[in-house]
């Protein structure tokens, strides 16, 4: 069951990463897939969570810069000791700093954690942006 969710959860960012981030919406900005130290300085090297934070799986993250300013971020979480609640709805996260449009449908600015159950169904929750 656990290669089966891996598998699942490389293919969604793979998905991601592939089909999504070219958005016909950012189609007038260059798109760049950062790597190697653009990558380190984009991506945080944790993501928060339910009061506790996990450490971001580098080598399975996908960072986007759309134009000079623009990002979107995508990257899984070592949740390994957590209780399985929490991995069930943490084992990665998308992060945007502006708007943008998947499938249709409109996702806001912000921090987004996912992760499946034992059954396979993603979960999802939102951490809004907040002001710095």
């Amino acid at each position: 069951m656990k290669n089966w969710k891996q598998y699942l959860s490389s293919l969604l960012v793979a998905l991601f990463v592939a089909c999504v981030l070219p958005l016909p919406a950012f189609a007038q900005d260059p798109v760049t897939i950062l790597a190697g130290p653009e990558l380190a300085k984009v991506v945080p090297t944790a993501f928060y969570f339910q009061g506790q934070s996990a450490p971001t799986q580098m080598r399975n993250s996908a960072p986007a810069r759309f134009g000079s300013t623009r990002y979107v971020i995508a990257g899984f979480v070592d949740t390994s000791g957590y209780a399985a609640d929490v991995r069930a709805k943490y084992e990665g996260f998308l992060i945007t700093d502006s708007p943008i449009t998947i499938n249709g449908s409109d996702l806001g600015t912000g921090a987004y954690g996912f992760g499946f159950t034992n059954d396979g169904k993603l979960n999802q929750s939102r951490r809004p942006k907040t002001a710095r």
